[in-house]
């Protein structure tokens, strides 16, 4: 009951049930594209009980995110939160929500870094564009220098 309790409490989906195991799901591929919490990333979460011994299987799909430090901490503390509810018999709720507001921040950070840093380039790039006449600019090497920015001063 203590499994079903923490999981179902963060908005998981109960897909597969018997005497000794069950599964969760919750999220997407698509929904990945929008969300900025990661506990709502397409994942897959295999809970078995042998013996009195419990083992998870976290199986989490980034897919179509940028994952940062943060947001690798954010599911560490969400599965080591499991762990101390499973064996203290606590309710971790609220220091995963903790975590999840900190893991939020600091995603809304590096978007308004990436937005700046594409606002700024942009009369460089039409600077560059219009004296070498090329129409493509690599923007990646921008999006890259956000993240190396957004790690560098919100990472570990």
């Amino acid at each position: 009951e203590i499994t079903k309790e923490y999981f179902l409490s963060n908005n998981f989906k109960i897909v597969s049930e018997n005497n000794n195991s069950i599964i969760f799901t919750k999220g997407s591929v698509w929904k990945n594209m929008i969300t900025m919490n990661p506990l709502n990333w397409k994942s897959k979460i295999s809970i078995k009980l042998e013996n009195f011994i419990v083992t998870a299987i976290f199986d989490i799909d980034p897919i179509h995110q940028i994952v940062t430090n943060k947001e690798i901490e954010l599911w560490d503390s969400f599965i080591k939160n499991y762990t101390i509810s499973i064996i203290e018999k606590k309710d971790m709720t609220s220091e995963n929500l903790v975590k999840l507001k900190e893991t939020k921040k600091s995603a809304y950070n590096f978007l308004m870094w990436i937005v700046i840093l594409g606002i700024l380039s942009i009369i460089p790039i039409c600077i560059f564009a219009d004296k070498t006449g090329l129409t493509v600019f690599p923007i990646g090497i921008i999006i890259a220098f956000g993240v190396y920015l957004h790690e560098k001063y919100n990472g570990k």
